[in-house]
C-alpha cells in the first residue's frame, strides 16, 4: 500500500526516512483503503524514494533537476530534496533486528546455518550504527527475547552473539506486534529487518493484524532476509507449499511498509543481499512539494515520479489520501 506521512510540525521532516514499494504495483482504488491508511495535509507533501539501476544496485546521486512530480496529472514543484547518501548520522535511526531461533534455523545454505546467517548479518549493521544510532535485537520461538534500544555497541553485539537456536514453536508475528509498539514509542526513522522462514504457528495475532499494525506506522520499514525452508520433510509436494507460504507472508509485510523483502539460496546471494541491506540504509531520497489542489476532502491523490535518467526505477508512495 502506498501512502505518505501526516504531519503535525515542522520538526517531523527531520525524521521521515521510509523505504517504498514498486511504484509499476498499482495501488487499489480509495474506496478499497481501510481507515489505517496514512493521510497528510495538502499543505506539505512529504515522499521518501530510492532509485535503482538495471543491475539492483541502488543509484545515491540523482539530482532535483534530473526528476518532475506530478499530482493526479498535474506537475507538482518539488520544494526540497535531500539525499542521505553520505549522511553523517544527524538523523537518528532506530534499528530492530529479528531474529527467528526456532528449529527451522538449523537448516543450512551450502554448508552456512541459517542462525549463523542472521547473526553474521546482525552484526555487520553494528557496525554501520552513527553516533545518536539504536539498535535493539529480538530473538522469538514460542516467545519473543527483546534487549531494549540502545547504543551501545558491545551490548547489541553480546547480545546478537549469544543468540541459539531453541527448538520451540515460532511465533512470529506476536514478535512483530511487540516490536512495533517497542520501535513506535521512538523517534527518527525507523527499520525493521527480519530474519525468518515466515512460517508461524502458535501466536495469537494473525498476519492481518501485524499488516494494520504496520499500515498505522507510517514510518516503518520492513526489510526480510528471508530463510525460507527448502528442504524441510514434510514431504515432496507440501515442502514447496510450505516455504512458499512462508516466503508470501514475509513478501506482504516487505511491501506493506514500502521496503524491501531478500530471499538468499547460496552464500553468493547472502553475501550480495548483507552488501544491499547495509547500502539502503544510506540510499534514500527525501523530497517534498505543496499541492496545488488545496482541497481537504479526504480524496485519494495519485502521484508519479519521473526521471530523466535512462535505467532508472524509481520506488516510492505513489498516493494519499488528502485530509
Amino acid at each position: 500500500m502506498k501512502s505518505v506521512l501526516r504531519h503535525r510540525n515542522i520538526l517531523a521532516l527531520l525524521f521521515l526516512f521510509a523505504m517504498v514499494p514498486n511504484p509499476y504495483a498499482r495501488s487499489e482504488s480509495p474506496q478499497a483503503k481501510t481507515e489505517l491508511e496514512e493521510s497528510v495535509e495538502v499543505d506539505l507533501v512529504d515522499l521518501t524514494m530510492t532509485a535503482i539501476n538495471g543491475d539492483g544496485n541502488f543509484i545515491t546521486n540523482l539530482r532535483r533537476d534530473e526528476i518532475s512530480l506530478q499530482e493526479d496529472g498535474v506537475l507538482q514543484e518539488i520544494t526540497r530534496f535531500d539525499s542521505f547518501a553520505g549522511e553523517k548520522g544527524d538523523v537518528p535511526l532506530n534499528l530492530a533486528f529479528m531474529i527467528d531461533n526456532s528449529g527451522s534455523m538449523v537448516d543450512e545454505i551450502e554448508g552456512l546455518m541459517k542462525i549463523d546467517m542472521a547473526r553474521e548479518s546482525g552484526l555487520m549493521l553494528v557496525n554501520e550504527l552513527g553516533p545518536l544510532d539504536k539498535m535493539m535485537t529480538v530473538s522469538f520461538d514460542d516467545a519473543p527475547k527483546i534487549s531494549p534500544l540502545t547504543q551501545d555497541r558491545k551490548l547489541i553485539g553480546d547480545t546478537m552473539r549469544a543468540t541459539r537456536v531453541r527448538f520451540g514453536s515460532t511465533s512470529l508475528f506476536d514478535a512483530l506486534i511487540t516490536t512495533i509498539d517497542d520501535l513506535n514509542s521512538e523517534t527518527g526513522r525507523k527499520v525493521l529487518i527480519i530474519c525468518s522462514d515466515g512460517l508461524d504457528n502458535t501466536s495469537r495475532h494473525r498476519i492481518d493484524d501485524v499488516l494494520e499494525k504496520m499500515k498505522a506506522s507510517p514510518d516503518l520499514t520492513v526489510v526480510v532476509l528471508g530463510t525460507v525452508a527448502t528442504d524441510r520433510t514434510f514431504g515432496p509436494y507440501r515442502t514447496v507449499a510450505i516455504a512458499q507460504e512462508g516466503k508470501d507472508v514475509l513478501q506482504k509485510m516487505a511491501d506493506q511498509t514500502a521496503g524491501y523483502a531478500f530471499f538468499p539460496k547460496s552464500l553468493k546471494d547472502v553475501d550480495r543481499m548483507r552488501e544491499l541491506i547495509r547500502t539502503f540504509i544510506k540510499s534514500q531520497y527525501s523530497l517534498a512539494y505543496r499541492s496545488t489542489n488545496r482541497k481537504t476532502d479526504g480524496s485519494w491523490r495519485n502521484i508519479r515520479i519521473l526521471c530523466k535518467r535512462k535505467g532508472v526505477t524509481l520506488r516510492y508512495k505513489n498516493g494519499y489520501f488528502a485530509k
